[in-house]
């Protein structure tokens, strides 16, 4: 993940974007950061970031010019940057926005300074953010704990996956209390049942103890979580007051897929647009149909495809397949054709309410890999996540730039060359079976 930082006092976040755990994700390339200097890009001699606000009033405001500078070369450096600015007047930070920020590959964040900035800025932000309400000198600490907190979510950066998982306010609970050596200190020994090595029934312990302090300190927050019908039993076994405590529906699943056939490699790496095929069409709708799929897209910008798949999908919406088999009939309903992933990427947005993370598959080993495992369960958390399955030879380079992780590769004895059909049950079975 990349973050280009604007500001006027880069040396505020020199020390702490080289300490801990940010020091080590940039270490490890999961993470790019690049502080950029507003004062470069003044118009004046003296550098000047700031002037009188128009009608009077106390303060200053940042200037338009230097700072729309900064940013379209940010922009012109490294293109696609959701920008966004660090305000009183944004939305309130919490957990689920910081992993809604984290699906993003390139953030772009404007330190504000003084009373604000100019206005007319506005239709360059993406996105208004505040870490609450109260005022701070300039939106350096804020973006340092956007950073922060979102570092904390990127895959392996923790070295444990589930580290961030149990962190406070992740399902909505305040964290249980912990324990470490001594077993005994100032007369206070460690509770038996962490030391018991019964993992479940420290499990349910540790739900206790979440449950009871947050209702103390934080009842706020218990009103908005949800629990199972398992969690709920086992705290009401256990003594638990779950008087009030709501009851968690079945998460929906939020998985599209792309069936792509423009733009993709042949083997010999030229980009070329490949041809529908009717049994790709039917078994991988079945397969979404089958496993809960919210979207099977097919992705060709050729009209001619476009005709071909429509009237493959008419006969069996509507036509006499329809009433011969009306199990195909619901699977074609999930069936949607675009003519390019710019089409893709606005539709699934759109759905959404937010770009999904964007997931592909290739039979080479890339550097970006999920595991299968992690996705599975991000989905049965809710997030919203875009399967694409390349045809011909695997998607082109400019498709797979637009990929946020790749999903390991599938393989067995050393041949790797399944149908893209097979390769779509397979995963999708391993994502939602």
């Amino acid at each position: 993940m990349r973050f280009d930082l604007l500001t006027i006092f880069p040396q505020l976040l020199d020390s702490p974007l080289n300490e801990g755990i940010i020091k080590r994700a940039r270490a490890s390339e999961a993470l790019q950061i690049e502080t950029h200097n507003i004062r470069d890009f003044a118009l004046d001699k003296h550098a000047c970031t700031d002037d009188r606000p128009f009608g009077g009033g106390e303060g200053m405001v940042m200037k338009p010019e230097p700072l729309i500078a900064a940013l379209q070369a940010v922009h012109k450096k490294t293109p696609g940057g959701h920008v966004v600015f660090m305000t009183p007047q944004g939305r309130p930070y919490n957990q689920k926005l910081a992993a809604e920020l984290a699906r993003r590959p390139h953030l772009v964040i404007i330190c504000g300074r003084y009373e604000g900035v100019d206005a007319r800025v506005e239709e360059y932000i993406d996105d208004e953010v505040s870490i609450g309400d109260y005022v701070l000198t300039g939106g350096e600490l804020p973006a340092m704990v956007l950073i922060d907190s979102i570092t904390r979510l990127l895959p392996g950066v923790l070295g444990c996956d589930d580290s961030a998982a149990g962190d406070s306010f992740s399902r909505g609970l305040l964290k249980h209390p912990q324990y470490t050596r001594p077993r005994v200190f100032a007369g206070q020994t460690v509770p038996e049942v962490l030391i018991s090595g019964d993992h479940g029934a420290i499990a349910k312990w540790r739900l206790a103890q979440s449950v009871n302090r947050t209702r103390v300190r934080r009842p706020d927050l218990l009103e908005k979580a949800a629990f199972s019908e398992d969690e709920l039993r086992g705290l009401k076994a256990d003594g638990t007051d779950t008087k009030g405590l709501r009851h968690r529906q079945k998460q929906k699943i939020r998985l599209d897929i792309a069936l792509v056939h423009y733009p993709v490699s042949n083997k010999n790496n030229e980009i070329i647009g490949s041809a529908i095929t009717n049994l790709d069409l039917h078994d991988i709708a079945r397969a979404s149909a089958t496993y809960g799929v919210d979207t099977y897209y097919v992705i060709t910008p050729y009209a001619d495809q476009q005709t071909l798949a429509r009237e493959i999908m008419a006969h069996w919406q509507s036509g006499h397949g329809a009433a011969y088999n009306p199990d195909r009939q619901e699977a074609f309903r999930r069936v949607e054709v675009l003519g390019s992933l710019a089409e893709l990427y606005g539709a699934v947005t759109k759905k959404w309410h937010g770009r999904p993370l964007v997931l592909a598959t290739s039979a080479a080993k890339q550097t970006a890999d999920l595991s299968y495992h992690k996705v599975r369960q991000r989905l049965a958390a809710g997030e919203r996540m875009l399967v694409l399955f390349g045809t011909g030879w695997g998607l082109a380079p400019e498709a797979v730039e637009q990929v946020d992780a790749f999903l390991p590769p599938l393989g067995g004895e050393g041949y790797n060359h399944l149908a893209v059909r097979s390769a779509a049950a397979i995963i999708l079975d391993r994502l939602l079976g």
